[in-house]
């Protein structure tokens, strides 16, 4: 599954967007889901993103560890989302945040 979806974030398109959000929402397995997540924040899927926002409570510690760096495609949304929630992050997430930021300004894209 890995390797698929890999493969299959290559190249963005709205039926690729459609596969990966039911795969997301049918699968528990947190590296499949954070996989995904890599995809369609490098696709810029901001309604995807904005509604995965509202649900981040709830997420695994991987996903939400790499949602801390997609927040940063969602631009002021994810600024004012990151400076409102950054009290309840651990050190681990705040390191996180400070790698993503730079990646982010060096090379707008997030690594898989």
């Amino acid at each position: 599954m890995s390797f698929f979806l890999q493969a299959l974030a290559q190249k963005q398109s709205a039926r690729k967007e459609e596969i990966l959000i039911e795969i997301y929402e049918k699968k528990t397995n947190p590296l499949i889901k954070r996989l995904i997540l890599i995809a369609m924040s490098n696709w810029n899927c901001h309604y995807w993103l904005t509604d995965l926002k509202r649900k981040y409570a709830g997420l695994s510690e991987w996903e939400k560890r790499y949602f801390i760096g997609s927040s940063y495609v969602l631009g002021d949304e994810g600024k004012h989302w990151r400076s409102h929630i950054k009290s309840t992050w651990s050190p681990m997430d705040k390191l996180t945040r400070d790698w993503f930021a730079d990646r982010m300004q060096r090379d707008r894209w997030l690594p898989l």
